[in-house]
């Protein structure tokens, strides 16, 4: 079974049309600074093909997620919820004001092509608005997809 934290009125806000920027600018040339909150698209692929295609969140410790972004489809089954067999999944939607958050954070738990995790979890987020679900993939073991399920709900 998988891995489920519902989330809090927590809203990330996003910064889809926020300029570049670091948490630590200072050090990389003086661009913008962003909170140690934020996410956003990735900066090093700005205008190009692939930028909507990823995003980057970041966790209370400071450490940045990137994940891969797949759009929600509320008539597919489980809401097109991709197989991946180790990773961790973000719910996310779209606020009033057009900015991204999340609505919870899990592991999805695909196994040779069945879905072995929490099916309420996942009607759950298609319940709150789900619009996109970005998959983090590189968290290999149980146990750094529980550190980055924690770092990334709080």
């Amino acid at each position: 079974m998988g891995i489920l934290v519902q989330l809090r009125d927590i809203a990330a806000p996003h910064a889809r049309h926020a300029g570049p920027g670091f948490a630590d600018a200072e050090r990389f040339g003086g661009r913008g600074r962003r909170s140690a909150n934020a996410n956003a698209p990735l900066d090093c692929l700005a205008g190009g093909a692939l930028a909507s295609r990823f995003h980057a969140w970041r966790g209370l410790s400071g450490r940045r997620y990137v994940c891969s972004v797949f759009p929600a489809q509320r008539n597919a089954w489980l809401g097109g919820l991709p197989e991946f067999d180790a990773a961790v999944a973000i719910a996310v939607k779209s606020d009033a004001h057009g900015e991204l958050c999340r609505i919870m954070v899990f592991e999805p738990c695909w196994r040779d092509g069945q879905f072995r995790g929490d099916p309420d979890c996942v009607s759950a987020a298609l319940s709150a608005g789900v619009c996109e679900w970005h998959v983090h993939l590189l968290a290999e073991s149980p146990e750094a997809r529980r550190v980055a399920i924690d770092d990334l709900t709080h």
